[in-house]
């Protein structure tokens, strides 16, 4: 049905969505689910002085949420240490099975340097369903290595608008 976007896109690096969003180990689950509402994302990666300790995922609030301990939780409390990671190099339908296989929705791309381990992109469901649905190439161009980026200027902006609204300021 979609033969032009499924033979464009092979390996998880062609897929992936760039840039991770993070939090620090004290971060509360309030602004965790915050931050996973906010930038629509299957999981926040836990960073403490640029290494990863784990992620979470809405599983982790949810069970935050049902025992009645959210107000009191930080994100080093609930988050998973085992980090999903995968190789950008990997064909894509080995990734999905590898996805299904250890029932999981999202995989890490990771980047190591100076003894510290932090992730650069992700690949979760949600790429693999756009993947799926979309009818041309053009439809998953924010995706992958070659993806159109925002100057650094532009992001610049971005997050700062982001922060500003956060804390009502704009």
């Amino acid at each position: 049905m979609h033969n032009s976007v499924n033979q464009e896109f092979l390996y998880v690096r062609d897929l992936m969505t760039l840039g991770v969003v993070t939090c620090s180990p004290t971060a509360s689950i309030k602004e965790i689910a915050q931050s996973l509402f906010i930038n629509q994302n299957d999981a926040i990666v836990v960073m403490d002085n640029g290494h990863a300790l784990g992620y979470i995922t809405h599983n982790e609030v949810l069970q935050s949420y049902i025992q009645e301990k959210y107000e009191d939780t930080t994100a080093s409390d609930v988050m998973i240490e085992d980090i999903p990671q995968i190789s950008p190099d990997i064909p894509l339908k080995t990734a999905a099975k590898l996805m299904l296989d250890r029932d999981l929705n999202i995989f890490f791309i990771m980047h190591h340097s100076g003894g510290n381990e932090y992730p650069t992109a992700f690949i979760s469901f949600r790429n693999f369903i756009r993947l799926i649905a979309s009818s041309k190439p053009e439809d998953l161009k924010d995706l992958g290595v070659y993806a159109e980026r925002k100057s650094p200027l532009d992001a610049f902006i971005k997050k700062r608008d982001l922060a500003l609204r956060k804390n009502r300021l704009v």
